[in-house]
This record gives structure tokens, C-alpha cells and sequence, in this order.
């Protein structure tokens, strides 16, 4: 009796990470009863692939200075970190299924700055992070 063996060779193939970033980030602030929060919106990417978007919140503290204008009236300058001796730092991450393109942010807090940014992401790694959106409430 002879017996034949076959040798099959599987190469698993997994999908490459995403190469272009989600488009179109915005957020939008928002108060009810008191609260305030934010809603990040963005464009899927367009990938069968995707398995889920990371969004990001970075925080930092808003500076302003106060003078007054040469009429006499009262002028603020709101400046937001953009330096190291000012940083933002990143604060939190969620993880948002494939099927959604929107995130609301609970947390809010009055005389911070937020940047979001959202990158999409396949079984085989993370894409490239969005733009980044800035706001603030005052």
C-alpha cells in the first residue's frame, strides 16, 4: 500500500494597516442641563478592512491676558499651548467599531483646550492619525 503525503503550504494573509487617515474630523461642542460635552465626527475610510477607528482626546489649560483697548474697553487674548512650556497632553483613547463615525466626549470642562484625532485601524496594525480638530469652552 502506498501512501501519498501532500504538503500544503498556508500563507496567512492579513490586511495591511491603512494608509490614508480618516477625512473631514470636526467636532461640534455642545450644553445640556449644565453639561458639557463635545461630538467628534469623520468620513470612514473606505476599507472592508477596517475593524475600528482610536480616537484621541489631548487636553491642555487655556492662557489669556487682559489689557484694554485704546478706546479704554476691555480686551482678552486667549491663547492656546502650542509650545512645550504650554503642552497639551493626550488624556484619553476609545476604541469606536468600524460601523460608527462619530464619538461623544462627556467630560468636558470650561477653560480647556481639546484636540481630537482619529485613525482607523485593521487586524494587522493602525493607520495614520487624522488632523487634528481644536476647540475649547469657555
Amino acid at each position: 500500500m502506498k501512501v501519498l503525503y501532500f504538503l500544503a503550504l498556508v500563507v496567512p494573509c492579513y490586511a495591511a494597516p491603512i494608509d490614508s487617515p480618516p477625512q473631514n474630523l470636526r467636532a461640534t461642542v455642545h450644553q445640556e442641563n449644565g453639561q458639557i460635552f463635545f461630538v467628534a465626527k469623520w468620513d470612514k475610510v473606505d476599507s472592508s478592512d477596517v475593524k475600528g477607528y482610536k480616537l484621541k482626546v489631548f487636553e491642555g489649560n487655556l492662557y489669556y491676558s487682559e489689557g484694554k483697548k485704546d478706546d479704554g474697553t476691555k480686551k482678552v487674548e486667549v491663547v492656546a499651548p502650542s509650545n512645550p512650556e504650554k503642552p497639551i497632553t493626550e488624556t484619553a483613547e476609545y476604541d469606536i467599531p468600524a460601523s460608527q463615525n462619530e464619538y461623544t466626549y462627556k467630560d468636558m470642562k470650561k477653560g480647556v483646550v481639546y484636540q481630537v484625532a482619529v485613525q482607523a485601524y485593521t487586524d494587522s496594525g493602525r493607520g495614520l492619525f487624522s488632523e487634528k480638530a481644536s476647540f475649547s469652552f469657555l
